[in-house]
């Protein structure tokens, strides 16, 4: 995933910024609990960082963030091969 993006690509700085970031209440919150069924969650840096890229790409909305997860590299990058 490395080869994807330039060093330099905005995508990068936003995720340097977002990964500086406390968010351990956030990660808390989604902890796994003994007797409590669910689904692996998504590391909320990497919600927040897709959202972040957006904004900054003028997507307004989770369809446009996903529709962009199919066809652009930088996100791609930035999800680093998480569905």
């Amino acid at each position: 995933y490395e080869q994807l993006v330039d060093r330099e690509h905005p995508v990068r700085a936003v995720w340097a910024a977002v990964e500086a970031l406390d968010m351990s209440d956030f990660e808390r919150a989604i902890r796994a609990r003994p007797h409590h069924a669910g689904r692996a969650a998504v590391d909320p840096r990497l919600l927040l960082a897709l959202w972040v890229y957006g904004q900054m790409e003028g997507l307004s909305s989770a369809h446009a963030i996903a529709a962009r997860l199919r066809t652009d590299v930088a996100y791609w990058w930035l999800c680093g091969g998480v569905n």
